[in-house]
């Protein structure tokens, strides 16, 4: 241990950033990190941390007094994820397949404890693939919903293997394996849940059948009746979430959007139905909740999991808005000591030692260890030291305002070596959903590392939110009701104008890429201003709507709520063909000019291939031969790491041939 921190201070000191002479690599990128998960126990003795060994990521838990190894914990054929502290004595975690294709998804989850030491070691909650086995071929889902104080044998876990369509609460010793059901007698179709201080279920989150409504629950004890405190919609009109439930049992945390844009913190007194004093509240982002109802940013926890000291929220760049003016000074003081960087701490019990992880756009994770009682930090671990060294160019937070007067955020990064007044080729690139939030800040997101290879190659890149991205209010987000392939399209048309106005982009040699909704964007980008770009790299892509929602090959189609929300927000395909018809990319290939990569998974359930043979028979039907990468066992994205690394060897390839100079026609993009 000792070694690994001199020679990792060595490093910090002396690494100077430099002009990255060679591309990134893929594996560099999307490799496995030499350190990942990091957790200090409560006393703030034990630190455990996630590490590869022999191409598996271990667990390995270290005395921090001493800076011996106490144990390293391996699953045969399998990789640790999702580590837990519980108490001082024990962790929890799953298991995970990192790099391997999406077919072994079944040999993951599970919940394991291991005991401080290695020596005790039990199976809590089988795997994917073992419940699959067992339920009649349906997967069970469970979560560990939260810590009991003081306890360092027992865990409150949530479970929906009762009813498929609610989650059940459940307090689990993790000695003996023995479950305690907590909700015997609860709402229909609970998908969450907040506890009282004795760890009594007091308020239930359900959605309802033959709606996308949702309905918060609440009772005044644990033998009181259930009564509805409020229900929402999550495609129309205001939006209230509980968030937490306070020590008196009475007043709820509350995100709500009511008689405002975005989502802001209340206090709400759940006896009297009053909304109470405003809490926090950010003029362009949401607060702990978005405005269709998902979570958005962290709850910061004390060290007991009793009471909310702040919320973390991607406002362009990370912060934490703190409601507790001790850790808003502990924040100041960390920020200063390590400036430039997004420094997030979590401290021991109490509060000797905290463990804090900085990070930054060109900087990847970092570990310090700061003892609160002398005040000095030590660094520990670098998550993918081969990157810190300049390898990483910024991702410039930008506004761009659309047509219609919508400020919206977009990032931009600007390849290494690019001279003041040249202007580049460049991607836009269009994140899925797109009903999700949007791209965070930072090594996050497969946009920043795609972005990174990118620009590392002499792509400026922009990754824009349009109408839809939640999480920055519901202006924003409700405007994309039946706008796919029109305003939707034309955000992303903004935002490809304002890179080429900024001096940035080359105008005459843009392509658009992206997966999912993005792959769909991709393509109606071609068909609606077929000028504007020069290709098109369409991944796991909706090319026709109807058939999307009606043919019963995709789970959009199969799935209740999906094809509710999908008819709400797109359109009607019993209804509505002529319209959705009219934005399907498969429908419009005529307008199609420039070039087309396709990619995606045969056994990807929700835009089935048919969405890509789609494509490609309208295509052909136009003299165009797009290029294919079709592959078995990925599902709704490539996770192997050979299936990745031969996809974007694809991609520099498309992009090479296709945005060179030589490949431009005086009368507009290349075919």
């Amino acid at each position: 241990m000792t070694s690994i921190l001199l020679r990792l201070v060595f490093v910090l000191l002396c690494a100077v950033p430099a002009a990255h002479a060679a591309p990134l690599t893929v594996e560099a990128v999307f490799g496995v990190p030499s350190y990942a998960e990091t957790q200090l126990s409560e006393n703030g003795r034990y630190l455990a941390v996630l590490t590869p060994v022999k191409g598996r990521v271990n667990l390995s838990v270290i005395d921090l007094q001493t800076r011996k190894s106490l144990a390293r914990v391996e699953i045969p054929g399998a990789d640790i994820r999702g580590i837990q502290w519980l108490g001082n004595e024990r962790l929890l975690f799953s298991m995970e397949q990192i790099g391997r294709a999406v077919v072994h998804r079944f040999n993951t989850g599970g919940l394991f404890m291991v005991s401080r030491d290695g020596k005790e070691q039990r199976k809590l909650f089988p795997t994917a693939q073992e419940w699959f086995k067992v339920r009649a071929h349906r997967f069970v889902y469970y979560s560990v919903a939260g810590l009991i104080p003081g306890q360092g044998d027992e865990v409150l876990v949530t479970a929906n293997d009762i009813d498929e369509h609610s989650f059940d609460v459940y307090r689990l010793n993790v000695t003996n394996g023995k479950r305690t059901l907590l909700s015997p007698k609860r709402p229909p179709r609970v998908h969450g849940w907040l506890l009282d201080a004795n760890q009594v279920p007091r308020v239930a989150l359900s959605s309802h059948e033959n709606s996308t409504d949702r309905t918060t629950w609440y009772r005044a004890s644990e033998d009181a009746p259930w009564k509805a405190l409020w229900r929402a919609s999550t495609t129309s009109g205001a939006m209230a979430v509980a968030l937490h439930l306070e020590a008196d049992g009475r007043h709820l945390l509350v995100a709500s959007n009511e008689g405002r844009d975005t989502m802001a913190l209340y206090r709400y007194d759940a006896h009297t139905g009053e909304r109470k004093e405003l809490l926090a509240e950010h003029p362009r982002f949401d607060l702990g909740a978005t405005a269709s109802g998902d979570p958005t940013g962290d709850l910061v926890w004390d060290a007991a999991g009793r009471d909310v000291l702040g919320v973390r929220i991607d406002i362009g760049e990370p912060t934490t808005l703190w409601l507790d003016e001790g850790h808003q000074r502990l924040q100041a003081l960390i920020d200063g000591a390590l400036p430039g960087l997004r420094n997030v701490f979590a401290r021991s019990l109490d509060g000797t030692r905290t463990l804090v992880s900085s990070y930054s756009d060109r900087q990847p994770t970092r570990w310090h260890l700061l003892d609160e009682k002398t005040g000095q930090m030590e660094a520990l671990f670098v998550s993918r030291p081969w990157l810190d060294n300049g390898a990483l160019v910024a991702m410039k937070p930008v506004f761009y305002t659309t047509r219609d007067g919508l400020e919206m955020l977009a990032y931009v990064f600007e390849p290494t070596g690019r001279k003041p007044g040249e202007r580049v080729p460049a991607v836009v690139l269009i994140h899925g959903g797109p009903w999700t939030e949007s791209v965070p800040w930072g090594p996050a997101s497969r946009e920043f590392q795609e972005a990174q290879l990118l620009a590392s190659r002499g792509y400026a890149v922009i990754a824009p939110n349009f109408r839809g991205t939640t999480g920055l209010g519901k202006r924003i987000y409700q405007s994309a009701r039946g706008q796919f392939g029109l305003a939707m399209q034309d955000d992303i048309e903004d935002a490809t104008d304002w890179l080429v106005a900024q001096g940035i982009a080359d105008a005459q040699r843009i392509c658009l890429s992206g997966a999912s909704y993005g792959g769909y964007a991709a393509l109606m980008g071609l068909v609606k201003t077929p000028a504007k770009y020069r290709c098109a790299v369409s991944g796991l892509p909706v090319t026709d709507l109807a058939v999307l929602m009606s043919s019963g090959w995709s789970s959009i189609s199969k799935h209740e709520a999906s094809r509710l929300y999908w008819t709400e927000m797109v359109g009607d395909p019993a209804t509505q063909t002529a319209q959705l018809n009219a934005v399907s990319p498969a429908r419009q290939a005529h307008r199609i000019q420039g070039r087309v990569m396709l990619y995606g998974s045969v056994d990807d359930t929700r835009t089935p291939i048919e969405q890509m043979e789609l494509m490609r028979s309208a295509l052909r039907a136009q003299g165009q031969e797009p290029r294919w990468m079709a592959k078995y066992g990925e599902g709704h994205g490539f996770s192997g790491s050979e299936n990745l690394l031969e996809l974007y060897q694809q991609k520099f390839d498309f992009l090479a041939q296709s945005l060179s100079r030589e490949a431009a026609r005086p009368d507009g993009p290349a075919r």
